[in-house]
């Protein structure tokens, strides 16, 4: 029941993030063992089928919202590592309706792709970071203007969420198309360019967070 994102939005900004500027509001710590997204990739080029389409997430998110008021002053930020990120584990291939199960190899190639310098940069850039841009929309379904930092770069996406409170705790959850060249990232390719992985991205996400405070408020 998530409603489609909204229009992408590219910008620069330093590599380097600047210390977040919290509002005054109730502070959500994202809860690690809940939250969690998936990247659905395909395959594209004229040797699109000797590719496999993948999924890849993590499970390692760390991060806080403030809900301010008026709620549209709210904002978060969400870290996650490269080094925790999964490569087509076999129950997320079976939930995404993909075909088989990959060979250790496969997966090993894929995982040694994703993190190369000319993709995630791992070895210089171990952690991607989201932070809050402006929020619009409504309360249960607030639009986000979001910073993804990604090896090294920094652009502004778009996406719509849902939102729920339930007691002490905040559920958001939503589903993207994105780009990756929208993110700073050429889509690996190989085989001369005829096989090479999609532009076009899926992000789907869950999280979960409770009421707690953070020392990083008011940084």
């Amino acid at each position: 029941a998530c409603v489609p994102q909204s229009p992408m939005i590219q910008t620069s900004s330093p590599s380097e993030l600047a210390g977040m500027a919290w509002p005054v509001g109730e502070t959500y710590i994202i809860d690690g063992e809940q939250s969690g997204f998936r990247v659905r990739v395909g395959a594209a080029g004229p040797l699109a089928v000797l590719g496999h389409a993948h999924i890849i997430g993590s499970e390692a998110i760390t991060g806080q919202v403030v809900i301010a008021e008026p709620w549209q002053h709210s904002a978060f930020e969400l870290q996650f590592d490269v080094d925790d990120l999964q490569v087509d584990p076999p129950q997320w291939r079976r939930r995404a309706d993909l075909e088989g199960t990959l060979s250790e190899e496969a997966i090993a190639g894929t995982t040694s792709n994703m993190r190369s310098a000319s993709q995630l940069n791992a070895d210089q850039f171990p952690t991607i970071t989201l932070r809050s841009h402006e929020i619009t929309g409504s309360i249960d379904q607030p639009i986000v203007e979001v910073d993804v930092t990604v090896a090294g770069r920094t652009t502004r996406q778009g996406i719509s969420t849902n939102l729920e409170v339930n007691g002490q705790t905040l559920i958001v959850s939503g589903i993207a198309l994105w780009q990756l060249t929208g993110l700073g990232i050429q889509p690996f390719s190989a085989l001369g360019g005829g096989l090479r992985v999609a532009d076009e991205i899926e992000l789907r996400f869950t999280l979960y967070a409770t009421s707690g405070n953070d020392q990083s408020i008011g940084d």
